[in-house]
């Protein structure tokens, strides 16, 4: 459409082909150039938004992926989970809270690994809600004050 409307302009003006070729490089140029620092402040806030992202948040995040994945071999069926599935469960209950390991034991029945999902998911549900009212993400903890010597002379 940019070239229909330079066309139209050059047949009143009678414009020569090497002008119609500039004009149309400085408004791809343009384009592009705009383009390219739309497309930079994009990522620059999409990395500050991702760190935003609490440490509970993202182990609720997790634990969804892992309950849709056992419950997905609840419904195919299976009464034992894979040897693979089991140890993210477990490598996530170390990660998470590990008062929760000796509630998984070292049975791979698929109802007992989700019940103790299930509780995990509730314990971050809890801690999450604890975070939220107390308006931070953690503890803050103050800097000590330093006293300086007197400076003599």
């Amino acid at each position: 459409m940019l070239v229909f409307s330079t066309e139209i302009a050059c047949t009143t003006h009678e414009c020569s082909p090497l002008e119609i070729r500039s004009s149309e490089a400085q408004v791809t140029e343009h384009n592009l150039a705009a383009t390219i620092a739309e497309q930079q402040a994009i990522e620059h806030e999409a990395l500050f938004r991702r760190s935003r992202i609490g440490r509970t948040r993202r182990a609720l995040r997790e634990s969804d992926e892992l309950v849709a994945v056992v419950e997905e071999f609840r419904v195919r069926g299976h009464s034992m989970l894979p040897r693979w599935l089991w140890d993210a469960v477990a490598q996530f209950l170390w990660r998470t809270d590990r008062t929760f390991l000796g509630a998984l034991g070292r049975e791979r029945s698929v109802e007992n690994v989700g019940s103790v999902l299930f509780l995990v998911q509730q314990a971050l549900m809890n801690r999450s809600v604890e975070e939220q009212e107390r308006g931070t993400r953690g503890t803050i903890i103050p800097f000590p004050l330093q006293t300086r010597p007197p400076v003599l002379g």
